[in-house]
């Protein structure tokens, strides 16, 4: 257990193996000519919540949303040991959701899992924890798996952490 003062919470926070599923389509918004912002904001915040049907369908929190990436995580309040195959198979209900592999949004979509601090509960919708933004094993997460970026409409997969 670690102070959670940092989090932003207050108490103690534990470190948890979680599954974080990133979906970015932020790529569709910069396809158009001189895009009207309110246009890229209605676009965005359709494909944000057809990402939040698919992630709460599969057991996930979406964790936090900036533009058209969002973040979502598997493993709170409450770790499985099916969490990684949720996760990915969250990605893939979303790549679908969003057109299909050759569909007109091709979002870019990483899943990996490692441990994280965590306090309090989660995001918007309390869903059970409040990442660490410096998580132990959270740069994969940050890098999108190992550093690769999968091509859009594809999904990538990172490493699973150490115990």
């Amino acid at each position: 257990m670690a102070d959670s003062s940092a989090l932003g919470g207050t108490g103690t926070a534990e470190r948890k193996l979680v599954t974080v599923l990133l979906a970015d389509v932020d790529e569709a918004a910069g396809a158009w000519n001189e895009p009207d912002p309110e246009d890229v904001n209605l676009a965005l915040g359709e494909h944000a919540a057809r990402i939040r049907d698919q992630v709460r369908r599969f057991g996930g929190v979406v964790e936090h949303r900036v533009g058209g990436r969002t973040l979502a995580v598997f493993g709170l309040p409450r770790t499985r040991e099916d969490d990684p195959a949720r996760a990915v198979l969250a990605a893939l209900a979303i790549r679908d959701a969003l057109g299909g592999p050759a569909g007109a949004v091709r979002p870019r979509l990483v899943v990996a899992t490692g441990r994280a601090l965590v306090a309090g509960r989660a995001g918007p919708a309390a869903g059970g924890g409040t990442l660490d933004p410096h998580p132990p094993d959270g740069d994969r997460a940050r890098r999108g798996g190992h550093g690769q970026e999968p091509p859009a409409g594809r999904a990538g997969r990172g490493g699973r952490g150490r115990p």
